[in-house]
């Protein structure tokens, strides 16, 4: 189900066992490509660092080396065939022994575009998170500006109760076919927050909905269109334009193709310092 899709994250600077700060509150969700399993979020949650104002985003300064996830877990059926769904917490390295980060991004555009993916292992059947790109909640159709779009995330660090994400409601503010300073992004007109960045954003439609794959007319109807409601993945929030959360609240989403491109053709993930020909310390 949709509303399992997205996943609160923590990121974490760990130093040792027992010295954790808590750096941020990011958002993030899950996609399967092949037999692969991946946590998509964004290249600024895992790095701590501003892209485009090339900056920490940190007051303290510091960089994330971990991640914490709390994922809901199927419990076994009791004696009265009654089950409760469990959270454990699991942490996820962000770097290799030797510094490499684990994450891949953009062959091409590297972080300019905010996205990432972090392989993790295969997902069973005792997880009810699934991959979003495995959901039967989608249908394809082509959202057009002005369209309803919902932010799946957590806006600082706010859940909807039991960790789900809370629904940040927009509309589309830019062309979807068009791209925005030349890069694979969209914008969308909603009052996002901080820790939404990484949220899955979900285009939806009501009234006849005519998906991309049944052929249109504009006098008839074929009869394999859909009546009601229907969403469709749009892609993946990064941020607001602009530092104040009330000015022109318009928000920063990249467009679904690029999570595909990435898990596909992916290039080793880069941090800020080794973009600027340094070492990770």
């Amino acid at each position: 189900m949709l509303i399992y899709a997205p996943v609160k994250l923590k990121m974490l600077r760990k130093n040792g066992d027992s010295d954790e700060i808590n750096l941020a509150i990011a958002s993030g969700f899950f996609w399967q490509h092949d037999n692969d399993f991946y946590l998509i979020t964004n290249w600024h949650n895992v790095t701590g660092w501003d892209p485009v104002n090339d900056r920490s985003m940190s007051k303290l300064g510091g960089q994330p080396t971990h991640l914490e996830m709390p994922l809901l877990l199927k419990a076994e059926a009791t004696a009265d065939n009654r089950s409760m769904a469990v959270r454990k917490r699991y942490y996820l390295s962000l770097y290799e022994t030797d510094g490499t980060p684990k994450w891949i991004e953009h062959a091409a555009l590297g972080r300019h575009v905010d996205v990432v993916a972090l392989k993790i292992a295969q997902l069973d059947d005792t997880l009810v998170s699934r991959p979003i790109n495995t959901l039967n909640d989608f249908v394809d159709f082509a959202p057009t500006v002005g369209g309803d779009v919902f932010v799946l995330g957590y806006p600082g660090g706010v859940d909807g109760g039991h960790e789900l994400a809370i629904w940040k409601r927009g509309s589309i503010a830019s062309q979807p076919f068009l791209d925005i300073d030349q890069l694979p992004k969209i914008l969308i007109d909603t009052a996002t927050r901080s820790g939404m960045s990484g949220a899955p954003v979900i285009a939806r439609r009501s009234g006849i909905i005519v998906p991309k794959d049944i052929p249109s007319t504009p006098d008839a109807l074929s009869g394999k269109e859909i009546i009601g409601q229907a969403n469709t993945f749009l892609g993946v929030y990064s941020g607001r334009i602009g530092d104040d959360p009330m000015g022109l609240q318009l928000g920063i989403v990249w467009k679904a193709n690029v999570i595909d491109e990435i898990v596909r053709n992916g290039k080793p993930g880069q941090g800020p310092f080794e973009q600027n020909g340094l070492q990770q310390a």
